[in-house]
């Protein structure tokens, strides 16, 4: 079951009628898009720090690509020689 929190929560007026907008549009209620739009951003952010951690790991073990390598790779994209990713030199 879920707990039933009443927080105050400020947002912009432009924010806020977007939300009432919504609220019509969707048939849900504000607080079901609050928590819908909450549980999005923090997978998301969770998602994120979750590869911060496994890219410090991977150069901590000295898996690093060298920065002309990426650059050649990113200045391919588009082309007819499109190159592959590079990887570590490990």
């Amino acid at each position: 079951m879920a707990t039933v929190l009443k927080p105050i929560i400020k947002i912009s007026p432009e924010l806020k009628d977007q939300l009432k907008e919504l609220v019509q549009d969707t048939g849900k209620s504000e607080a079901e898009l609050v928590e819908e739009a909450l549980a999005g951003y923090i997978a998301r952010q969770k998602a994120i720090i979750a590869k911060v951690k496994e890219g410090r790991a991977a150069a901590d073990r000295g898996e690093l690509v060298d920065q002309d390598d990426v650059e050649a790779w990113l200045d391919s994209w588009g082309t007819e020689n499109e190159l592959p990713a590079p990887s570590s030199k490990v």
